[in-house]
């Protein structure tokens, strides 16, 4: 029990703290390019000020683009494409000519102002009046040099590769929607962590409010209009349960349900669902190693609520599968961390036992 209270402590700090991102400018002739130093394990992609298409061979390491590993499928008609939420991955030509992840993991959401400027995301195909599916592309600045950081530094040439997934547009009913990060209308959270919850088919309707039935539980911090919808901050204050209830101008209501754990529903549920396990025995992943260090351990709780908080941060695309660790494979949200919690009390914990 001592050891639970000391790691719940730990955590809490560590979840409450500011994730900033620490930024430095390397000077050149021709001005500075941002450089995220975000840990030692970590690949860093910065721009290099040359960015010509035809450079001499052996001034670079690898040729490279950047390819979607986890994109939104389903739309709304009337929603804008929902870019944000697409996680890229840097892509090398290896020694046998083709393209591989693996040569440098990498990867990072395509919102992450650090990097968009090496590609851009062309909806230009997308008719969101209309039901159907639409290819989004991923077009690299051809010939930019990135400089990547791992073991020791390599240079990308990007190259003129386009990739692209589908989104899929359907005609939502006329029901209002307020929704949490995994679809439902029931989201949860850890306290002083944010979650996020969108009300969503508005029809040009005027939101007359949108309010949390138990203050102490949970608050409103932030709302982001949107074509259609509001996205809504929520964060945890304190364990318990909640609603969130919005109002809208032409009569329609909804309810989305917050459920703030406390530290002994984190670290009671000790097991991890099958399908998680049978991947690890076949593939040789870890559950839960965000940061692929090849162990389960502190820092991959961290990395993952950075990454749930949408901070700037890099999770190799192993990284981004190992964890998910609650069984719902479509979307990592506070479960998946909360899961991660629980197992690394319960390995701490049988670690004492055993010593």
């Amino acid at each position: 029990m001592k050891t639970r209270n000391l790691l719940a402590a730990a955590l809490t700090l560590m979840l409450t703290a500011a994730f900033t991102p620490i930024f430095s400018r390397a000077g050149t002739a021709a001005g500075a390019a941002p450089e995220a130093a975000v840990s030692s394990t970590t690949a860093v992609l910065h721009a290099e000020t040359e960015t010509t298409a035809a450079l001499p061979e052996g001034t670079y390491d690898y040729e490279g683009t950047f390819v979607p590993t986890k994109s939104p499928w389903f739309h709304s008609v009337g929603d804008e494409p929902d870019t944000g939420s697409v996680v890229l991955s840097l892509f090398v030509i290896d020694a046998s000519g083709k393209y591989n992840s693996s040569v440098l993991p990498f990867s990072f959401s395509a919102n992450n102002s650090l990097y968009s400027g090496f590609y851009t995301i062309d909806t230009s195909a997308v008719d969101n009046t209309k039901a159907g599916d639409y290819a989004v592309r991923i077009i690299p600045e051809a010939g930019s040099i990135l400089t990547v950081r791992t073991d020791r530094e390599y240079r990308i040439r990007l190259t003129d590769h386009v990739s692209s997934f589908t989104v899929h547009y359907e005609e939502r009913p006329e029901q209002l929607w307020l929704l949490g990060s995994n679809g439902s209308n029931r989201t949860e959270c850890v306290p002083d962590q944010i979650c996020m919850v969108k009300l969503a088919n508005l029809k040009g309707a005027e939101v007359l409010s949108c309010t949390v039935s138990d203050s102490s539980v949970a608050e409103i911090v932030e709302a982001t209009p949107g074509q259609n919808q509001i996205l809504y901050k929520i964060r945890g204050l304190k364990p318990g349960e909640t609603t969130v209830s919005a109002e809208v101008s032409d009569g329609r209501t909804a309810s989305c349900t917050i459920h703030v754990l406390s530290l002994e529903e984190l670290y009671t549920d000790t097991t991890t669902d099958m399908t998680t396990i049978a991947t690890a025995l076949f593939t040789g992943a870890v559950p839960g190693d965000v940061n692929c260090s090849g162990a389960l351990e502190i820092a991959d709780a961290v990395l993952l609520a950075r990454f749930l908080a949408e901070d700037p941060v890099s999770v190799p695309a192993q990284g981004l599968e190992n964890a998910e660790t609650d069984g719902d494979a479509s979307v990592l949200s506070a479960m998946d961390l909360a899961r991660i919690l629980r197992m690394l009390a319960s390995s701490t914990e049988t670690a004492q036992t055993v010593g």
